[in-house]
């Protein structure tokens, strides 16, 4: 991947996290998760890298989860990133 590939990739990865974390997050938490994003995604891409070069299905990527509170039925605010490891080679998948 090409520096200007690599620059789209992450704009669209940014503006898919801005409209998950949505308007209703405060500003302090949105830095923090994408001061969490940025920290992440070199890691992931050199985990995808290797597992390329090792001819490996592996596959590592980030999601946002939004936790809700169950008894009143809305989103308390929190927001984490998770990483989500799939291995195509056994069809299983894990999030930390």
């Amino acid at each position: 991947m090409n520096a200007k590939e690599e620059e789209n990739e992450q704009a669209r990865i940014k503006q898919k996290m801005n409209l998950a974390l949505g308007s209703k997050m405060s500003s302090i938490q949105n830095k923090k998760v994408e001061k969490e994003w940025h920290r992440l995604f070199p890691l992931l891409k050199e985990a995808n890298h290797i597992a390329t070069q090792m001819n490996r299905k592996i596959h590592f990527q980030t999601k946002i989860i939004r936790k809700m509170n169950l008894y009143k039925g809305t989103q308390t605010g929190l927001t984490s990133i998770q990483v989500v490891v799939t291995n195509n080679e056994f069809g299983y998948f894990y999030e930390w």
